[in-house]
């Protein structure tokens, strides 16, 4: 939500009890190329994993 690009007027919704914890993925046709959504989608998830990832030591 705090991208530029896609985040543009979303606000976070203030749940309490939050819903249970679930997966979430991209599926893909062999060959055929993500639709733009489907790739800033893919970037998001991407980042978000990035940033959850531990830092390789240092040599």
């Amino acid at each position: 939500m705090t991208d530029p690009q896609v985040g543009v007027g979303l606000r976070p919704l203030a749940l309490q009890p939050l819903p249970p914890t679930m997966p979430l993925g991209l599926l893909t046709l062999r060959g055929v190329p993500l639709g733009s959504a489907a790739k800033k989608l893919a970037n998001l998830f991407r980042r978000e994993l990035e940033a959850r990832l531990p830092t390789p030591p240092r040599a």
